[in-house]
């Protein structure tokens, strides 16, 4: 599982993503991707890509695509979409009892 500083950056690019000059859904992915990459273990990559996705299709009754391409498939515009990831992303965190603030 992730240590508690992980997942504290991750609710800050959940819940303030302009701080990490994030301005669409495709720009968090890309760095989340590059933050699960320079940590020695690959964690965030199982957290992230596939049980944070898995959280995202079934709550949207979708059966393909990565977490990003789902939230972007729903979104309007590109605030929207990192709306959406917050909303999912904090709702994905309450559903895993150990992550609850």
């Amino acid at each position: 599982m992730l240590n508690d500083i992980d997942i504290d950056i991750l609710r800050a690019i959940a819940n303030r993503p302009v701080l990490f000059a994030i301005n669409k859904i495709e720009e968090c992915y890309i760095f989340i991707l590059g933050y699960s990459l320079a940590k020695p273990k690959k964690e965030i990559h199982g957290f992230i890509n596939v049980k944070f996705t898995e959280f995202i299709k079934k709550s949207t009754n979708t059966i393909d695509g990565e977490w990003y391409q789902i939230i972007r498939f729903q979104s309007t515009t590109d605030a929207a979409s990192l709306e959406l990831f917050k909303k999912y992303f904090n709702a994905f965190l309450e559903s895993i009892d150990n992550y609850t603030e």
